[in-house]
Parts: structure tokens; sequence; C-alpha cells
């Protein structure tokens, strides 16, 4: 009789442990989702960081923005693409990490909130035609084809958002 209830409680452990294969599978597979998500994430935070360095150093030269810079016109257009890569994502953990760690000290921990908040200010406008707008204005400076002169001010929205912020660091 010993036996038999030793051997039962073996196969209930091995039933048990069987169930929960795939549930731990899941949570393995949960977790790498989530690691690749906060991945890029990051990387989106450290384009977003060294564009807005590099536009804070040119900002200090001339006291602005200026959307006729080749410079500020691909970094506008880099602030573009990586905050539309992330919009709507839940934990920006990842994304201030990426942030503070590319700015060259512009961004810290304490102010993070306040240049999310500038950038969410910068998100709010039409971000596809930013780096249009701006390309557009150049081809018209040097005497290439414009395809639409009013992008430009979604361009320069986003410069004047900038200056203020920039501003406020000084």
């Amino acid at each position: 009789m010993k036996k038999l209830k030793i051997i039962f409680l073996v196969l209930a452990a091995a039933v048990f442990a069987a169930s929960e294969i795939p549930a731990m599978a899941q949570d393995t597979k949960d977790d790498q989702k989530k690691a690749k998500v906060d991945t890029l994430t990051e990387e989106n935070g450290n384009a977003v960081g060294k564009a807005l360095s590099n536009l804070y150093s040119q900002y200090r030269k001339s006291g602005s923005v200026e959307i006729t810079n080749p410079s500020n016109i691909i970094n506008l257009g880099t602030l573009a693409k990586n905050l539309a890569n992330f919009k709507g994502t839940k934990d920006k953990a990842p994304f201030v990490k990426g942030l503070v760690a590319s700015s060259k000290g512009m961004v810290t921990n304490e102010n993070a909130n306040k240049v999310l908040d500038c950038l969410g200010a910068i998100s709010s406008l039409d971000l596809s035609s930013i780096s249009g707008g701006a390309v557009n204005g150049l081809l018209s400076k040097f005497g290439g084809k414009s395809k639409s002169g009013s992008n430009n001010n979604e361009a320069s929205g986003a410069a004047s958002i900038l200056d203020g912020f920039f501003k406020g660091l000084e």
C-alpha cells in the first residue's frame, strides 16, 4: 500500500509539472517579447537624445533652431521618426534610459518629465510633414523644386517648441 501511495504521488507530481511547462514557455515568450520592445524603445530614446543634443548645440550657437540648417533638418527628421515609433508605448522607462544615455548630459532623470512634455508637444504636430517640409524648404532655398510650401509650418512649429524648451534649460 505504501508503494502505491508513493507511485501515486510521483505520478501526480509529474502531471502537475507537465501542465506547468506550457505556462512557463509562454512566460518566457512574453519576457522575450518585452525585452525586444524595451530594446527598441531604448534605441528610439537614444536617437531622440542625440538629435536633441545636436539641436541644442546649434541653438546655443545661433540662439534659435533654424529650419534652414541642413543638420537641423536631419535632426528634426530623426525626432519625427523616433517619436512616431515611440507613440503608444506604455513603459516609458527604456525610452528615458536611452534619452539620458545619449543626450550628453542635457537630459537627466530629474528633468526627464519636462523633456517628455516637450517631446509630447512636438509629437502632437503632424510629424510626417516636419521632415518633408524642412526638406522642401531646403530644396526651394537651393534651387530645387518644392512639393509643398505649407509643410514648413510644421517644421517651424517644432523649431518654436524646441526654442522655448532650450531657453528654459539656460
